[in-house]
């Protein structure tokens, strides 16, 4: 999930508005100095809180160097937000990329894995030990089809494969991919592939 465009640059207007108003409310040199020191303090503690890499933060010594060598504030600004905002929004935002693939991709194995139990968003959070709600978004943002969907489609691929390579029965099938009702597979199955799984098992012989 790539930033948005739009994400960043309200990044960059929270950032320039507290710039600002550091410069309004400071009007000693050595006071606007000494705040821009402790903003860049408080970016760096929070880059290390969001995870972001060591290179990143060791921006940080050339960016409290231009704040010491700078006579324009213009240039400082500028300075800290190239120098140190950025990089840490473009590698924490990288690290959660991974973790979030690495997430989506643990439902996708589970699914795999598990697609013949009561399986649910409910027992997948358990089991990964995250919110329900978050990994449905996860989810749907990674695969573009949202959990239920996916999962439903993958015991479609492996009823067909039953229905062509063995001898169990309709509602053996059913059964085995957690439908409580035979006649719902049934009706399911002539949705998505408008014939009936007999018709479809019967084809699959000719």
């Amino acid at each position: 999930m790539p930033m948005r465009s739009g994400e960043l640059a309200t990044i960059k207007a929270s950032y320039t508005e507290v710039v600002r108003e550091i410069i309004h409310e400071n009007k000693n040199p050595l006071t606007i100095e000494s705040a821009l020191f402790k903003l860049i303090n408080s970016i760096v503690q929070l880059g290390q809180l969001l995870g972001a890499d060591h290179t990143s933060l060791q921006n940080s010594r050339k960016v409290y160097q231009s704040v010491l060598n700078q006579t324009s504030l213009v240039k400082v600004e500028q300075s800290i937000y190239q120098e140190l905002v950025l990089p840490i929004v473009e590698t924490t935002q990288a690290k959660t990329d991974r973790e979030i693939r690495s997430l989506s991709e643990k439902m996708v194995l589970i699914v795999h894995q598990q697609y013949d139990q009561d399986l649910s968003l409910d027992s997948i959070a358990e089991q990964l030990h995250y919110n329900a709600n978050y990994l449905s978004n996860v989810f749907k943002k990674e695969l573009s089809i949202n959990f239920a969907d996916y999962l439903q489609n993958y015991r479609l691929q492996i009823a067909k494969k039953w229905l062509r390579e063995t001898d169990m029965t309709i509602k053996e099938i059913a059964a085995n991919l957690q439908y409580t009702n035979s006649q719902n597979f049934i009706r399911f199955f002539k949705k998505k592939e408008q014939m009936t799984p007999g018709e479809y098992r019967k084809r699959s012989k000719e």
